[in-house]
């Protein structure tokens, strides 16, 4: 089992590896949120009640960019390579839980490191 989910891991990689415009992508997308939340929220900071609830508001803004963008890039992945998954399931070459371990596993690096930014 750890065998073939090194494998199948190392396979996810590769794909997510050889295609670095989607992570740049993903960069200037997260620059982008950025700035227009700062253009959006510049000089409404004060020390009253509307700038704690400004503080708040690009809060919420910050963590849901950061929670929303990764769920999603995870859903557009499986349909791209549904119909490999599918032959290669029903040959017995592996398991579906093996599968999305190991595709977990590979955008883990990026998923983590896109919100640091």
């Amino acid at each position: 089992w750890l065998h073939t989910l090194y494998w199948l891991t190392y396979r996810s990689f590769l794909t997510v590896v050889r295609d670095p415009t989607v992570q740049y992508l993903r960069l200037l997308q997260k620059i982008g949120i950025a700035l227009m939340a700062g253009l959006c929220f510049s000089g409404a900071i004060n020390l009253d009640q509307l700038g704690v609830q400004a503080i708040q508001g690009i809060l919420f803004i910050f963590v849901s960019e950061n929670t929303f963008s990764p769920m999603y890039s995870v859903l557009s992945v499986f349909p791209e390579t549904f119909p490999l998954f599918m032959r290669e399931t029903k040959s017995g070459l592996y398991h579906t839980s093996q599968y999305y371990v190991a595709n977990m596993l590979a955008m883990l690096p990026g998923l983590i490191a896109e919100p640091l930014i």
